[in-house]
């Protein structure tokens, strides 16, 4: 497996650094309302209708959770997941506002995270280009 080296330029760290704490920060959020919310009602407040879109939202978090390591698999995972969210939560949902907000939330850090990946990979390409 090729071994991209991080990029040690200071916008590269500050966009790999804000994409793990605002994800980060938007998984504690829901988390923290969901879990509240199940505690108030004691159970799960998922109807059937909403379970599709609950599993996006798992994907989301678990693609936040890879790309802590894997930057671009995390980022696309995640990013796919957002983008499902949407176009389902828009087609089933009457309250546009809140889904394009949630998806606004999780898509930042996914973005950033590409966009991480992609400034690695480019400074990769250079490094091998000026080695040869």
């Amino acid at each position: 497996m090729v071994d991209l080296a991080l990029p040690s330029t200071r916008p590269a760290t500050a966009i790999r650094w804000t994409a793990r704490i605002s994800g980060t920060f938007f998984m504690v959020v829901f988390l923290a309302f969901f879990v509240l919310d199940c505690m108030q009602k004691g159970r799960i407040p998922v109807r059937s209708d909403r379970i599709p879109m609950m599993l996006f939202l798992f994907l989301t978090f678990i693609g936040l959770i890879i790309a802590w390591k894997l930057e671009g698999t995390g980022g696309i995972v995640a990013l796919g997941s957002v983008i499902g969210f949407c176009i389902l939560g828009l087609q089933t949902d009457l309250k546009a506002g809140a889904t394009i907000l949630l998806t606004g939330m999780y898509a930042l850090p996914a973005f950033l995270f590409l966009v991480y990946w992609w400034q690695a990979r480019r400074a990769f390409s250079a490094r091998k280009a000026g080695a040869a």
